[in-house]
């Protein structure tokens, strides 16, 4: 499983984490010249933290909860404004830099793109985080769509303070 530590809060010792995570099946992973390890995952379903518990491991542990997201085991076609996002996309993407197979996109199943989106896209931890505790797909299409088309106007985060 993979928890988010809390935004502004740094990964380093043990910092509080976000109360939802989602358990992953390790699809590829490969070790970088300098030892570091890269790991793609490929997400099954979220969990709410119910306790962590102490431990003599490296590793934090914790008990999860499922069973808010059953739902997740299901295959979904989830309906959402595809147009409209698409129609962002192109700025967005323009705007930080990201080369992408529009084509592709076009074609790619609602679910799948979705997910791969919420993945690759620029967004800030928390955003992230919203988008993985959408209550459902329609929602995380909805919500994605909504970031995208602010990233794709002002940026994320990047534009400074608000003007008068």
């Amino acid at each position: 499983g993979m928890i988010q530590p809390l935004d502004g809060q740094g990964d380093m010792g043990e910092p509080p984490l976000y109360r939802v995570g989602c358990l992953g099946r390790i699809t590829e992973f490969r070790e970088t010249e300098d030892g570091r390890y890269l790991i793609s995952l490929k997400g099954i379903a979220r969990f709410d933290v119910s306790a962590e518990p102490p431990r003599d491991t490296p590793f934090r542990i914790v008990v999860p909860n499922w069973s808010h997201y059953e739902g997740d085991l299901t295959e979904a076609d989830p309906e959402f404004d595809r147009e409209r996002l698409n129609a962002a996309l192109k700025p967005f993407f323009h705007r930080h830099g990201i080369e992408a197979d529009f084509e592709a996109i076009a074609k790619a199943p609602a679910e799948r793109l979705i997910t791969s989106l919420s993945m690759l896209c620029p967004f800030a931890p928390r955003e992230k985080q919203a988008l993985l505790e959408a209550e459902n797909w329609e929602t995380r299409g909805k919500l994605l769509t909504a970031l995208i088309e602010m990233g794709a106007v002002a940026g994320s985060g990047d534009a400074g303070p608000a003007r008068h």
